[in-house]
């Protein structure tokens, strides 16, 4: 299964110490942008971040069906899906 992706630069990535307010709405206008057949791919997250992000995913997007899947790397950073709705 194949998504459009929209690829976001490392230094994109909130900074786990960002207030979370913020990190909202940065989230809310990525998934503003997103139309049913795409999904985010975040890369080089660091661990740390990874529980952050998808958190703050899920509760950016109540009520929009928000998805997070995170996959390791060799470099021990993951990479970060973030989508929203059904996988068809």
């Amino acid at each position: 299964m194949a998504y459009e992706t929209t690829v976001i630069q490392k230094a994109d990535v909130p900074e786990s110490r960002m207030p979370g307010r913020l990190k909202y709405a940065f989230l809310k206008e990525l998934a503003a942008k997103l139309e049913s057949n795409q999904a985010l791919r975040v890369d080089s997250v660091p661990f740390g971040q990874v529980g952050s992000l998808m958190g703050a995913w899920r509760y950016s997007c109540k009520g929009r069906e928000p998805h997070t899947f995170s996959q390791k790397q060799k470099d021990g950073n993951y990479t970060l899906y973030l989508w929203l709705g059904k996988i068809e």
